[in-house]
């Protein structure tokens, strides 16, 4: 039996797979095809598939990564190996930060959902209650077991990849494969933006590497799980955007698949899409803390971060401590921000990991060997796939990211000074 101080093995390739699509089929799939389609219309499907090869790119990136580890991390231990623990420190904070922003973002869109039921859900004081009761429930959840957390994530998966599969296959019966009308070709700004919400809905997907030390065979399984978890949700974001650019009413719609449900199935429909964003959002939240949650307990194992961070649970061997830090800042987070506003940063930091991790393989070369090679010219793909989304960022959220690193420098030189004065 492990000792009390170290994290428990227990994940399997299908697990890793099914943590990867949970995480990443959260909230955005709900109502994002809606945003785009308005941005650039009949188009939409185009960018979902644009974002796919991309991401596609940044996943096989991030598998090479995964085949030279066996420790939790992630991004930030690429970041360490390759440049450095300042800047390594830097990307696992700002990592962190994307975690809580997209957590934030999914428990907003699952009040949204859950007013299909109950109109008093988006009402301030009650708004108030369900985010304190989703967040700290996940949070308990996750401290009681890794074994446990992963089984309920299992089961929320197949729920809602089950709910919205079935619902793109009525959508293809009944709209034939019909083709919405084109209007002109968008502008590139307008492709780019399109497409950069786009990464923020598949975002989420490399969090399951974070979770290595905790599972059984993690250089040879995380990888092969990662791509097999990004396949599958390319084809399901693909088929539901086209089911709701093809939709009459539906992309101008505030909950755009529940009016596609609607207008296909009739009013249960739109109740099966809105019971499937409700076990989607709760799904989400416990598997993105689980993932950042270890990404802390690593940081503070390498003292990047205070101790107490690397506290393991003595009864449950989880990292209680970065568990309960994690859910505080979701929780401040989603009560002060709304969905659009946490999807920026959250895009744009992520978009910042993702290239520093194409970069960091290509410097690692064969220093650490890796169970999953890759192209070097994947990588290379992969950064340019990277710094064209970041050309089209604004300045406001170039700011929002610029303040997270200047907060995480803040706490590395404090730290330093800590540990110096402690000596």
């Amino acid at each position: 039996m492990p000792a009390a101080t170290e994290l428990d093995r227990v994940s399997r390739r299908s697990d890793l797979t099914a943590q990867a699509i949970n995480i990443v089929v959260g909230s955005s799939i709900f109502v994002l095809p809606g945003i785009v389609a308005g941005q650039i219309g009949a188009w939409a499907p185009v960018a979902v598939m644009a974002a796919s090869a991309g991401v596609f790119l940044v996943a096989l990136s991030f598998a090479d990564a995964a085949g030279r580890y066996r420790e939790a991390g992630g991004p930030y231990r690429y970041a360490s190996d390759a440049f450095g623990e300042y800047v390594g420190a830097q990307i696992g904070f700002l990592y962190w930060v994307v975690r809580a922003a997209s957590s934030a973002a999914v428990v907003n869109v699952l009040i949204t959902y859950l007013a299909e039921f109950w109109p008093s859900a988006t009402a301030s004081g009650w708004r108030v209650a369900l985010f304190t009761v989703v967040v700290f429930g996940s949070a308990a959840l996750n401290i009681v077991g890794t074994r446990r957390t992963v089984s309920v994530l299992n089961i929320f998966t197949v729920g809602k990849v089950l709910t919205l599969a079935a619902l793109g296959v009525v959508a293809m019966v009944m709209l034939r494969g019909g083709v919405p009308a084109f209007d002109a070709v968008p502008a590139p700004g307008a492709w780019a933006r399109a497409t950069l919400l786009w990464i923020f809905s598949f975002g989420g997907f490399e969090a399951t590497l974070i979770t290595a030390a905790e599972a059984r065979d993690p250089t040879r399984d995380g990888p092969r799980a990662l791509i097999a978890g990004v396949g599958i949700v390319a084809l399901l974001y693909v088929v539901l955007q086209w089911m709701v650019a093809a939709t009459p009413g539906a992309a101008t719609a505030t909950r755009p698949l529940g009016e596609a449900a609607r207008y296909l199935i009739g009013n249960p429909g739109a109740t099966l899409v809105a019971v499937a964003a409700l076990v989607a959002t709760s799904g989400h939240v416990p598997g993105s803390m689980f993932a950042a949650s270890r990404l802390t307990y690593a940081m503070a194992e390498r003292a990047a971060l205070p101790a107490s961070l690397a506290r393991i649970h003595r009864r449950f061997r989880t990292p209680y401590v970065s568990i309960l830090t994690f859910a505080c800042v979701v929780w401040v987070l989603g009560v002060s921000g709304s969905f659009v506003w946490n999807a920026s940063l959250s895009a744009l930091a992520r978009l910042i990991v993702y290239a520093c991790t194409s970069l960091g393989v290509l410097r690692l070369g064969t220093r650490r060997p890796t169970t999953f090679p890759v192209p070097r010219w994947v990588h290379v793909a992969a950064l340019a796939f990277c710094g064209w989304l970041l050309s089209s960022s604004t300045w406001t959220e170039g700011l929002a990211v610029g303040a997270v690193w200047a907060v995480g420098s803040l706490l590395w030189l404090g730290r330093g000074i800590w540990r110096r004065v402690a000596a």
